[in-house]
């Protein structure tokens, strides 16, 4: 029985450069202090993503948009702020040792963008492409769009890159423990739901990083409990939608405004170059209409046909909450498993967030050098 498991060159623009020599007397390093607000009112921007090359140094900023990045040796520095609904901003700081002199607090201005994107209307029913109802069209061109042929999708492709690239900032920086109710449901031929199992499970957030993705091959073998060959795909997390192996073997397309959830959404569907032939991943992405931040994601398994034995689907759904402003968690997780093809049944799992424990700070707090 198949089945999905969690498991255990840089470009500057605009570029300026400051000097900064923020310390404690006598520390042989530095440190990068600043404010990130909205250039058209000068607004704090809370909760922006700062990240200082070298040493890959990432933060968030505290809800007044100011950022502290300590302990780091003299030299020069790359800082990149970012922020959902705004232009990328790149500088250069130069960072020396010493007390509080000879240097300033950064006052990083963002513009805001607006995508001028097409009036398309859709509903989020993609269970006619998930069925093979309706085909998709062939994906030849595959990678992240761009910007000279596709401006409006490049564009909003940025922002939905900035939401993988938040959550992983929350993931990798801020590791947290949480609980989660785990619903396991049967439903029959008939559609008659029968719950078989409720859980209220504890995880370390590293717990649950599952798989590389790799083109074609999301579908694997492992040995059971009892020695024997099974397979199972690897639960497909929103980080795939970053990850450039993904990107670089997927088409990315603007559906259109969906209007069928609680909130507006933008639709993007990606789906696997037509080259591919073994099971892969496609799906849709749905992005806040007048925010920007994801709403939902959803992976379903292509060329279902080719498991043995065969199956008619296998689907993965995530939707998010904001834990604070423009971070994104995810909230609800539900599969659907195999309904094999000589059977009536499906099998469900629905896992929803209780609650969440930072182990050292959360989002926003202030770093200590």
């Amino acid at each position: 029985m198949i089945s999905i498991r969690s498991t255990v060159a840089v470009a500057i623009l605009g570029a300026s450069t400051f000097r900064v020599a923020f310390a404690q007397p006598g520390s042989p390093t530095g440190a990068i202090l600043g404010d990130v607000v909205a250039a058209v009112d000068g607004r704090p921007l809370a909760y922006a993503s700062i990240i200082v090359e070298p040493g890959d140094r990432r933060r968030f900023a505290d809800a007044g948009g100011s950022f502290v990045i300590g302990a780091l040796p003299p030299g020069s520095y790359y800082v990149r702020v970012r922020q959902i609904g705004f232009a990328a901003h790149d500088t250069v700081v130069e960072v020396a040792p010493g007390a509080r002199s000879g240097g300033g607090r950064l006052r990083i201005a963002l513009q805001v963008i607006a995508l001028r994107l097409p009036r398309v209307t859709t509903f989020g029913d993609t269970s006619k492409i998930a069925s093979g109802r309706l085909k998709a069209p062939a994906c030849v061109v595959t990678g992240i769009p761009d910007s000279t042929s596709s401006p409006q999708l490049s564009a909003l492709f940025a922002e939905l890159q900035k939401n993988v690239d938040r959550y992983r900032l929350l993931v990798e920086e801020y590791p947290f423990r949480f609980a989660r109710e785990e619903w396991r449901i049967l439903r029959n031929g008939a559609g008659y739901e029968q719950t078989m199992n409720l859980d209220t499970v504890v995880y370390n957030v590293h717990d649950m990083e599952s798989r590389p993705y790799k083109p074609g091959s999301v579908v694997v073998w492992t040995l059971g409990p009892h020695g024997t060959p099974q397979q199972y795909m690897p639960l497909p997390t929103f980080r795939y939608l970053g990850d450039s192996a993904f990107q670089n073997t997927h088409c990315f397309e603007y559906v259109g405004e969906d209007s069928s959830g609680a909130y507006p959404t933008i639709r993007v569907d990606f789906r696997p170059a037509s080259s591919i032939r073994t099971p892969d991943l496609e799906g849709s992405v749905y992005l806040d209409e007048d925010r920007y931040i994801v709403r939902r994601a959803e992976f379903r398994i292509t060329e279902p046909g080719r498991v043995v034995p065969p199956i008619s689907e296998l689907s993965v759904t995530t939707t998010f909450r904001e834990i604070v402003p423009l971070v994104p968690l995810f909230d609800e997780v539900r599969y659907r498993r195999p309904v094999y093809k000589t059977g009536i049944e499906a099998f469900l799992e629905v896992d929803r967030l209780i609650q969440y424990k930072f182990e050292h700070g959360a989002p926003g707090s202030r770093e200590i050098f």
